[in-house]
């Protein structure tokens, strides 16, 4: 299978341009520096169960404090680009309407990584995340391992990263009041064992941007 997220265009797009293609199709489509990718490709059983147990476990313990938006919600991530994350979170949400509905302030961005998404993840869509002045929290979790990293916007504007590789752990979402447990986020996932543990740590290559 080719790479699930090579661009879908040779040439920078404009805005009606990508609006047009997504409109003639289904799919769901982001527009990222001017290229079309298509989020989803490569999606195995793994990736839907986590996303339907996010889903479950945000409603639940972010109610009363923030609404959960699904993997079919899009997300202005920057000027005329557009992410499909696998779920994000919002206290007051605020859309846009550019043929459709474009949500412009999460607080909690969550992406499900696999094989085929995750450099697609990393590298284009994770520092439009930590650029976006609504979003104090992202949260990456494998769908190939036990492994979740949280990244947390400090109070100084730098990024922390916290790593959760046991079952046994939870992301503690500070922004939204809300907690995660893993075995929650991985219920009849199956995935090989992995040593356990967490680590809390610092990046300092990421800065936060407004």
């Amino acid at each position: 299978m080719a790479l699930a997220h090579a661009p879908l265009t040779r040439r920078k797009l404009t805005w009606d341009e990508y609006a047009a293609i997504q409109a003639q199709t289904e799919e769901r489509l982001e527009l990222i520096d001017g290229e079309i990718f298509h989020p989803m490709a490569g999606a195995r059983k793994n990736h839907y169960l986590i996303s339907s147990n996010l889903m479950e476990g945000c409603i639940i313990a972010a109610r009363g404090v923030a609404r959960f938006f699904s993997g079919d919600t899009q997300v202005a991530i920057g000027e005329n680009e557009i992410a499909y994350p696998d779920g994000t979170l919002t206290v007051q949400a605020e859309f846009t309407r550019r043929g459709t509905d474009i949500l412009l302030n999460p607080v909690v961005v969550f992406e499900i990584l696999s094989e085929s998404t995750g450099p697609h993840d990393f590298l284009r869509k994770l520092p439009k995340y930590f650029r976006m002045p609504s979003v104090r929290e992202v949260v990456l979790i494998d769908s190939t391992q036990y492994h979740v990293m949280h990244y947390r916007r400090a109070e100084g504007g730098e990024w922390q990263l916290r790593l959760l590789v046991d079952l046994a752990d939870a992301v503690r979402l500070e922004s939204v009041a809300a907690v995660l447990p893993l075995a929650d986020l991985y219920r009849d996932v199956t995935l090989p064992e992995t040593e356990s543990g967490t680590e809390v740590q610092t990046d300092p290559s990421l800065e936060a941007q407004s």
